[in-house]
């Protein structure tokens, strides 16, 4: 495989002219990027998808939902729609994309958006919504159409971009030069034993393309939930698994099961994969033959799951079938790290409302 992307280098140096040319032209200006005045907080990546935006842009909700207005705005990746849409229920994975769902779903009373145009959607976002004090995007590292106000890299220990290359060779969308755009830099899925002498080596790599503060997190698995109509799953040791998985970077997942349990079958998709009706009854076949297993998911495939026709996952819907869900942790420098960002939103929003309250008094 390694070989096979080697032999693909020339497409590598093309996408690479490509994406500098694009980058200079935002640079010296010729293309224009807007900015708000509203707090705008960008979490993306250099890589290929993987990094865990979606457990940190639910992270920074936590932190700020119960003291701002917060709205979220994707482009919702994988959706079959088109343009501006407000995520409303019934949701579904088709209209609205998995992430954008997940944030909605567990954060009902928050906004959530998904338009392929940030500066659009967030012009669209503030009419419909206009209490908004602030807005988060998921995965925009790359839309340079839109300057965030506070720009977040995610950059994932197991494959940092200090040590990548570009597409199709290695998983960068862009050189690792251009992690000097980051505000801050999240080295994301550490292990939960990672010393200090580790992060400073980390680091040491890091600031060689970014001066930026450098934070890092891990991922904690949390609780089983029901896909479809099973009893809520409580313990989970010494269990037979039939793994269901269509993320980037599933090893992890698969590992964390695998300790207490033993994954007897894991279906592994491409990211973001559309299940097929032929998929779900391999699915059912592979039960069939392993009544006492537990079919488990990640939260995101989830959300395809149970956006599919009735039809095609009837099969599924007398199953265990569980979705765990994940959360993220910092390390001892949590409080810097959640200092940073409220009292950027603070400021922001503060200096937000008092410039529309000083145009309303003279309109």
């Amino acid at each position: 495989m390694k070989f096979f992307r080697y032999c693909l280098f020339p497409f590598s140096l093309l996408f690479l002219l490509l994406s500098e040319c694009r980058n200079f032209l935002y640079q010296v200006k010729i293309l224009k990027s807007s900015r708000f005045n509203i707090p705008v907080i960008s979490v993306g990546n250099l890589s290929l998808g993987g990094t865990g935006k979606t457990p940190h842009v639910a992270y920074l909700i936590a932190l700020l939902k119960n003291s701002f207005h917060v709205s979220v705005l994707s482009r919702g990746y994988g959706r079959k729609s088109k343009g501006f849409i407000l995520l409303d229920n019934p949701l579904s994975a088709k209209v609205h994309g998995d992430e954008p769902m997940i944030y909605k779903k567990n954060n009902n009373e928050i906004p959530v958006a998904v338009c392929e145009q940030r500066v659009k959607g967030i012009l669209q976002l503030l009419t419909e919504k206009p209490l908004t004090d602030a807005v988060l995007l998921d995965d925009a590292y790359q839309h340079r159409p839109l300057k965030p106000g506070l720009n977040i890299l995610l950059c994932d220990y197991h494959n940092p971009f200090f040590s990548d290359f570009i597409v199709p060779v290695g998983n960068l969308r862009e050189l690792r030069k251009n992690a000097n755009r980051a505000d801050l830099i999240i080295v994301s899925k550490c292990p939960e034993n990672l010393t200090q002498e580790d992060k400073n080596i980390i680091i040491h790599k890091i600031k060689k393309y970014s001066i930026a503060p450098v934070f890092f997190s891990r991922i904690v698995y949390a609780n089983f939930y029901p896909v479809f109509n099973s009893d809520v799953l409580t313990d989970v040791t010494d269990k037979k698994i039939i793994l269901i998985t269509a993320i980037a970077h599933p090893t992890p997942f698969y590992n964390h099961l695998n300790t207490n349990n033993r994954v007897i079958k894991h279906f592994k998709f491409s990211d973001h994969h559309n299940f097929k009706e032929n998929d779900i009854k391999l699915i059912a076949q592979e039960f069939s033959k392993n009544p006492d297993a537990k079919l488990i998911t990640t939260e995101k495939d989830a959300m395809r799951f149970i956006s599919l026709p009735d039809k095609q996952i009837n099969e599924l819907k007398s199953l265990p079938f569980y979705y765990q869900t994940i959360n993220v942790t910092f390390d001892e420098k949590q409080p810097e790290f959640d200092k940073l960002i409220l009292d950027y939103v603070t400021a922001t929003a503060r200096d937000y409302r008092l410039h529309t309250y000083e145009n309303e008094n003279y309109s």
